[in-house]
């Protein structure tokens, strides 16, 4: 019996043995793996500790005059990392910066500006043509990538940006202001019409030249005291189509 007893503590002994084993080869596999994920990330050359912030890997920099962190091989891309978003950005701005058909204030910042509203914003553009002509003509006075514009295209002006570059401008038109109180020949929307009727007649839909035909004019009122009106902040005049006139352009 005793022979017996001491057979069974003895296996319980080597069993106890195999799961200390065991458990010793789990945590030294744990350390091993530990160390070579540890060992396969690349640490900086250079800081970061509390009192140098700045090395090459750090892209937020220090605030000093020279940070170690370099972009200069980050490509432009709309549509990439924050970084080449910023180049596309900064790359847009420098291309623009030495604009000179614009305002008597013009600058690289209003050229930069213009072409961050122009090309990131989705406005469409608008102006009204610095040429003058006849009733006959507005259907090819605007320039490429434009169309002779409808009133009501352009009755809301918030959801669009005048093109200073291409359009007539005012001494205080300001940025992105355009001219108001100038008229400038308008689609009406409507069937072709020669009465003398605003909002009906369109110079036979901007074919006549007659001086016995009328076509109807917008400009962007000077009134801030007005009450408001169907086509408000616009008003209409109508004018013989053997007059000389601008027109609206939108872009297409």
């Amino acid at each position: 019996m005793n022979n017996l007893v001491k057979k069974i503590a003895n296996f319980l002994d080597l069993k106890e043995l195999g799961k200390r084993a065991a458990t010793v080869i789990v945590l030294t596999l744990t350390a091993i793996i530990t160390v070579w994920v540890y060992a396969a990330f690349v640490e900086p050359s250079v800081g970061p500790n509390s009192s140098d912030q700045d090395f090459a890997q750090n892209i937020l920099g220090n605030n000093d005059a020279n940070n170690d962190f370099s972009s200069s091989n980050v490509a432009s891309n709309a549509d990439g990392s924050i970084i080449e978003r910023e180049e596309y950005i900064q790359t847009g701005i420098g291309t623009n910066a030495s604009a000179t058909t614009t305002p008597s204030a013009a600058s690289s910042l209003w050229s930069g500006l213009k072409y961050i509203e122009g090309n990131m914003l989705n406005k469409k553009k608008y102006y009204l043509t610095s040429a003058t002509m006849e009733g006959g003509g507005p259907l090819t006075a605007c320039a490429s990538g434009y169309h002779f514009a409808s009133l009501w295209e352009l009755i809301d002006l918030n959801q669009h940006t005048y093109n200073s570059s291409l359009g007539m401008y005012l001494d205080d038109s300001g940025l992105y202001g355009p001219p108001v109180g100038t008229l400038g020949w308008i689609r009406t929307g409507g069937v072709s019409n020669t009465t003398v009727t605003v909002g009906t007649g369109n110079c036979a839909a901007w074919t006549s030249t007659s001086g016995a035909h009328y076509g109807t004019m917008a400009r962007i009122t000077t009134s801030w005291a007005g009450g408001a009106t169907t086509i408000s902040p616009w008003e209409g005049d109508i004018d013989f189509c053997n007059t000389q006139h601008r027109a609206w352009c939108m872009q297409n």
